[in-house]
Parts: structure tokens; sequence; C-alpha cells
């Protein structure tokens, strides 16, 4: 446990000290462009589209939750997890496809959107996040739900069904490695240790929210890319910076960060958790920041795993290559429909 507090102060440091000589040559390069913001008052046309679905709040026992929601109640509940730094906006393709079959809820993670934000770090373990999905499912008024969950998301849909697997249906991960695996490349994979510098970046007060909102946001512009090129379009980018750009809509997500790192190392029990409901995987191959050593290896911690590598894409497979990855969930669903 020492050690690795030791490990990941150093190298949050070490990640800080890079980061803030580049944002200084930015600043210089940029002068006082670097510190304008956009005026962003009115929620973006594209996040108000009725086709994908009606806005709601729930109140559970400690906090407040936002979701979309789309289809008919009375079919099975399919819950989406988004990942960061994203909001329910993450599953518009999949609002509408599914939508048929199943009744969809997107939320807004606990920290995130115009869900209710917890202070201070602690709120946001994997603990307190899981038992918040457990409970939101039912008071969604299901026993069980498809839980399908993409980068964090992806990691609490984990966290859910290995401490939870009663209110577990089915669970279909994007881009998200089990907890217990991803723990261990972590530590014994110098090129995954190297890609997830940010992690480490993200363990620093201030400094990252402060990057964050450098030249208006621009990391949204750079992130969702692609060999270079924009995989979204500038509406659906906007939309991402008028969500993010919010009072307070920076700190908790990234806090989920810290609260992970902080207690790396323990409670590897439930880490390690073993996966009795049937799993799907879809990977995007071009992951800048997941190795795709993460993917292959996570059969090791499932009864019934099934995992599709989508070539062309990158970590935001969803949404780039929507129409492939809902073949995956679709063929998935129907060869686990009696299961």
């Amino acid at each position: 446990m020492i050690i690795h507090t030791l490990v990941r102060w150093i190298f949050a440091v070490f990640y800080g000290l890079i980061v803030s000589i580049v944002t200084i040559f930015s600043i210089i390069r940029h002068g006082n462009s670097y510190f304008k913001r956009k005026i962003r008052d009115t929620t973006p046309e594209i996040l108000q589209d009725i086709s994908l679905g009606k806005h709601a709040c729930i109140k559970l026992k400690n906090l407040k939750i936002h979701y979309v929601t789309t289809g008919d109640i009375k079919n099975p509940l399919m819950l989406l997890l988004h990942g960061f730094p994203e909001f329910w906006f993450s599953w518009r393709y999949q609002l509408k496809e599914f939508s048929k079959d199943y009744w969809l809820v997107a939320i807004d993670l606990p920290g995130y959107g115009n869900s209710e934000k917890p202070k201070g770090i602690q709120a946001y373990t994997s603990d307190e996040l899981t038992l918040c999905l457990k409970e939101l499912i039912v008071a969604l008024g299901r026993q069980k739900a498809i839980v399908v969950g993409h980068d964090w998301g992806g990691i609490l849909a984990w966290y859910l069904a290995g401490n939870y697997p009663d209110v577990v249906d089915k669970l279909v991960v994007m881009n998200a490695p089990h907890p217990g695996h991803f723990e261990k490349v972590l530590f014994s994979s110098l090129k995954q240790f190297l890609m997830c510098w940010y992690i480490f970046f993200f363990q620093l007060p201030l400094l990252p929210e402060f990057v964050i909102q450098g030249r208006d946001m621009i990391i949204f512009d750079e992130a969702f890319k692609k060999d270079g090129q924009p995989i979204w379009s500038s509406e659906e980018i906007e939309a991402y910076k008028y969500t993010f750009s919010r009072p307070g809509a920076l700190t908790p997500p990234i806090n989920f960060y810290r609260a992970a790192m902080a207690r790396i190392g323990t409670n590897i029990e439930s880490k390690n958790v073993h996966i009795r409901v049937p799993t799907l995987m879809v990977w995007g191959e071009k992951d800048k920041a997941l190795s795709l050593q993460l993917a292959t290896g996570c059969v090791r911690f499932v009864d019934d795993f099934t995992l599709r590598i989508v070539e062309n894409a990158s970590h935001w497979v969803q949404t780039e290559q929507p129409d492939e990855v809902n073949r995956h969930v679709w063929d998935f669903l129907n060869k686990t429909r009696n299961k």
C-alpha cells in the first residue's frame, strides 16, 4: 500500500511538471487567448433532440440522478453507463437502435452532467458508485437490468456485476477492462503504464481542471480524433464543451480517478471477483489509452465471455462505429436471450 502510494505521487508530480511546462509554452504562444472562454448559456439543440428520448430525474437515498429514457417501460431495462469525459449523450446511437425491444435508461453518472455532484473524493469510490447503481435499478422498479458500460461506465458495470450479480441480467462492456486485470497489467506492462500517464496526472489538485479549460477546452477537439481527423461533428463536440463548462462540472469526474488510485492495491477481493452473468466485451482496437492486452486477458474473470474487436475504431467505439457495435450487441442479446 505504501509503495503504491509513493509510486502514485512520484508519477503524479512528474507528469504534472511535464504538463506544466507544456502549458506555460502554450500560454506564451497564445497569450490572452489561452484564458478566453466562450459563453455557453444556452443548451445546444442537439441535446434537446426528442428522438433520443425524454429527460427525467430520479431521487435516490443520497443524490439525484439525471437520465434520458426511451422505449416501452414494459420491456426489459437496458441501463447505459457512459465514461470520461462524456455524459448520457455518449449513447445517442444506442438510444435509437434498441428502443423497440428494450426500455433504455442512459444516465449521467454521479458528478456528471445534470446529475447531483457530491463533494469530496470519497463520494466517488467504486463502492459508493456501484451501490448507487444498484439502488438506481431498484428505484426504477426493476430487479434486474442489462447493464451496458463504456470506459468508466464499463468499470462500474464490472463492479456491479461482480458485487451485486442479482441485479445484472447481462453485461456489455466497451473499452473497459476488468478492474482486477487492469491493475495487474498497469504494473506489469511498461507500455500500458506509460499509456496511463493521464491517470497519474489527474491525482494532482486543481491543475488538471485548469489545463482542461485552456483555450476554450480545446482538449475536447483533440481527444475526439482518430488519425488526426475529428470523429464527431463540431456540433457534437460543442455539446460536450457546453456540458463540461457548467459550474463545478470538471472536478467530480476527475475525482473518479483520484478515488480509484487512492485505493490501488487494496480491496483485492472486490477487484478480482468472478463474473457469472453472460458478458460481451466490445473493443475499439485503436484505443490510445488502453492496450488490446487489457481486452484479451479478461476472459479468465468471466464464466461466459464473448470478445468482439472493432478494428477501425478508437476508444470511442460506440459512437465512432455504431453500426458494427450495435450489431455485436444484438448478436449477443439474441444468443443469450434464454440464459
